[in-house]
Parts: C-alpha cells; sequence; structure tokens
C-alpha cells in the first residue's frame, strides 16, 4: 500500500506530520492550502511511502516535494542545488 505523507518544518526545530492519506493530488492539495495561509512559516515535505500491509515496516521512495507560500518548490531547491555544484 503507498501513502504519502505531509510533513511541515520552519527550520528552528518546529516540525512534525500533519497529513498521512493514500491519494497524492490530495496530499498536493492540502500542501498548497496549507502553505497558503502560514504567512511563509513553515515549509511542507510530501514524502511517497510503501507500507507493508500487517506490519510497522515502511519504505521510503525518495520521491519528494517540496511546497512554500501557496506553490511548489521543488524544482527551485534542485536548481539551486545544480547552480552550487556547477559553479
Amino acid at each position: 500500500m503507498i501513502k504519502y505523507v505531509l510533513n511541515y518544518y520552519d527550520g528552528l526545530g518546529d516540525d512534525g506530520i500533519c497529513l498521512e492519506h493514500g491519494k497524492e493530488e490530495f496530499v498536493v492539495q492540502e500542501a498548497l492550502k496549507r502553505s497558503s495561509t502560514d504567512q511563509g512559516e513553515y515549509t511542507y515535505r510530501l514524502e511517497k511511502w510503501e507500507v507493508v500491509t500487517g506490519s510497522v515496516y515502511k519504505q521510503l521512495y525518495g520521491q519528494t516535494r517540496f511546497f512554500q507560500d501557496g506553490k511548489e518548490i521543488t524544482s527551485d531547491i534542485a536548481n539551486a542545488l545544480l547552480s552550487v555544484v556547477m559553479d
């Protein structure tokens, strides 16, 4: 079973899980909504997990998306990292 987990963090130690759901688009819409109403206080991270039924075992797929100020910023982060590496 695939589960999408939405985490929040502020860079100062305030972080946690705010939503878990089976549909990615539902979690994306929630991330956009939350990030547009929190006055830029938090960055939201969406993670894709596989949960093995009947077990506490979970595996992170490594597919992570980031949201802030009502928009997805995943490509902004990737571009910033690439520009640092390329310089």
